[in-house]
């Protein structure tokens, strides 16, 4: 049974609507929409803002061109799903050639990002500090895509610890709209993106 190719399935639509808007535009919107969607589950001050935000982008695109966006997501959930090992977005934002070197943004491997979320867990360290606080704390303040808190994710499960309910994830990034893709699903990963 051939594998299939999220993320060529992600780059279609985008290209599907790239005529109308950019890609840049559909891939901000899209971070935008996925994020605001997946924050306002909790009844915060911020929701109703939050909400008016939300209609305003989605405002901008034609009611067959809205469905596009729930696509992208279950794309997204479908390829972390089949393989929880990746950067996913950071991929996809690399293979739509969106990023921006001037801006100091390089692409890590996600085998580097792997490699450095083992180091806390060689020796006790996160399991003391675990047992100390009662939870473990990672912080990135050049977090990309997430490749790094969501390899951290990843480690933590592999020893028994439980990410969504023991892990604060701190993700941090000079553009706002990088911190928005590491707001995967099935991550406690709050992006640092005033949303």
């Amino acid at each position: 049974m051939k594998k299939r190719d999220y993320q060529k399935e992600f780059c279609s639509l985008i290209n599907r609507h790239a005529s109308r808007y950019s890609r840049w535009q559909i891939w901000n919107d899209f971070l935008y929409l996925t994020a605001a969607a997946l924050a306002n589950v909790f009844p915060v001050p911020e929701r109703e803002e939050r909400e008016k935000q939300y209609l305003s982008v989605i405002g901008r695109y034609t009611t067959e061109e809205q469905k596009v966006f729930p696509e992208m997501m279950a794309l997204v959930t479908l390829a972390l799903e089949d393989n929880p090992e990746q950067d996913f977005l950071g991929s996809l934002y690399h293979d739509l050639n969106l990023q921006q070197e001037q801006k100091g943004q390089f692409f890590t491997p996600y085998d580097i990002s792997r490699f450095m979320a083992e180091i806390p867990f060689a020796g006790n360290n996160a399991k003391e500090e675990l047992d100390r606080k009662g939870y473990i704390s990672v912080n990135d303040p050049a977090c990309g895509a997430g490749a790094m808190l969501i390899a951290f994710a990843n480690a933590a499960k592999k020893y028994g610890i439980n990410y969504q309910k023991q892990v604060l994830f701190v993700a941090q990034d000079i553009d706002h709209v990088k911190p928005g893709t590491g707001f995967q699903p099935g991550t406690t990963v709050e992006p640092d993106m005033g949303i």
